[in-house]
């Protein structure tokens, strides 16, 4: 069987000496990169289309985010 190894490269510079780094606060995976000895976040989660659009519409409505959270409108609620 073939095994397809995908190389991860530094965002920054394109670098491809890079190792691990642990995660942001959000889970998202830090690399350090040997080439440009930076600290750059590999693959940025990014919301949806249609979640943005539910969060302004919170917004318009001044629902807090604890309350838009927490299920207090349960047809706002946001799965995340």
């Amino acid at each position: 069987m073939l095994t397809v190894t995908n190389i991860e490269k530094c965002p920054r510079c394109g670098g491809v000496d890079i190792v691990k780094n642990g995660f942001t606060r959000h889970g998202n995976q830090r690399i350090y990169c040997k080439a440009c000895e930076k600290s750059p976040v590999l693959h940025r989660k990014k919301a949806s289309l249609s979640q943005l659009k539910e969060l302004s519409r919170a917004f318009l409505e001044r629902l807090s985010l604890e309350g838009y959270q927490s299920g207090i409108c349960p047809e706002l609620l946001l799965c995340v």
